[in-house]
């Protein structure tokens, strides 16, 4: 209601990887961003600023990794955002109770993968803000919740994405 709310963090995309030979890799992520908090303004005497509510997390997104070789080494990541957390600035000779929203954690993602290898894997769901309003001193998650974990699953060992060829742009 004053403009300093935060915006939601975006979600992650999708990451597939289809290989006939072995998967060593370092990394593979796709994790949601964080929510902004109202955390934007500075508070000047008599002022209360940042007393809005703040965006929730973005959710994580989908690793598919099919390999007819091995997968080892290799930590995928699909995790959900952080939600955003309202830190209301409060200026000199003011005073205040008011509290609005936190943003929600964002939902873990989804990893699938066609052998059990030697890999790592995390689609945890983000946890929600918070706030330091006076008034929420029992309860700074103001609502917001965590977001639930994601979903793991091993695929069949020759697992193949099949397609129709289709043009797109012809003659573009």
């Amino acid at each position: 209601n004053d403009g300093e709310g935060g915006s939601g963090g975006n979600a992650a995309g999708i990451i597939i990887l289809h290989t006939f030979g072995d998967v060593i890799a370092n990394n593979l992520i796709a994790n949601g961003n964080e929510g902004f908090g109202s955390d934007q303004a500075t508070a000047g005497i008599g002022e209360i600023r940042n007393i809005d509510g703040s965006g929730g997390g973005g959710a994580g997104g989908t690793i598919v990794v099919t390999s007819a070789g091995n997968i080892t080494g290799t930590n995928l990541y699909a995790r959900g955002g952080e939600g955003g957390s309202q830190v209301i600035d409060v200026g000199l000779f003011a005073n205040t109770t008011e509290a609005q929203g936190t943003g929600g954690g964002g939902g873990g993602g989804y990893i699938g993968v066609s052998n059990t290898g030697s890999w790592n894997f995390d689609v945890s769901g983000g946890v929600n803000g918070t706030t330091n309003s006076d008034g929420l001193t029992e309860f700074p998650e103001n609502g917001a919740s965590s977001g639930d974990s994601g979903l793991i699953q091993t695929l069949p060992k020759n697992y193949h994405f099949y397609g129709n060829d289709t043009t797109i742009c012809g003659g573009a």
